[in-house]
């Protein structure tokens, strides 16, 4: 990879951890506001943390899939963001 990529790379897997948090990813560690889970933009950041594959990431992706689907509504469907208590990690 160039210096550009890695440093990208690097950046991109720091915003990752930052944004891990034990109800899942948020939408943005910098805004409160954001410090959410929202499903569309967790669900994306779960991809990347599964293929970036630390230990801390797959817990977050799991946290994601586990606050997501214990808020779902009776036919499945996923809640579009979940405000939570814990700042992000």
């Amino acid at each position: 990879m160039s210096e550009i990529t890695d440093e990208a790379y690097r950046r991109a897997v720091d915003l990752l951890d930052k944004a891990a948090t034990p109800h899942g990813f948020v939408a943005s560690p910098a805004f409160d506001h954001y410090a959410v889970v929202w499903a569309r933009d967790a669900l994306i950041s779960s991809l990347g943390g599964l293929a970036v594959g630390t230990p801390k990431l797959v817990t977050a992706v799991a946290a994601t899939l586990d606050t997501l689907s214990s808020h779902a509504s009776a036919l499945g469907c996923p809640t579009l963001f979940l405000g939570c208590s814990s700042s992000p990690t």
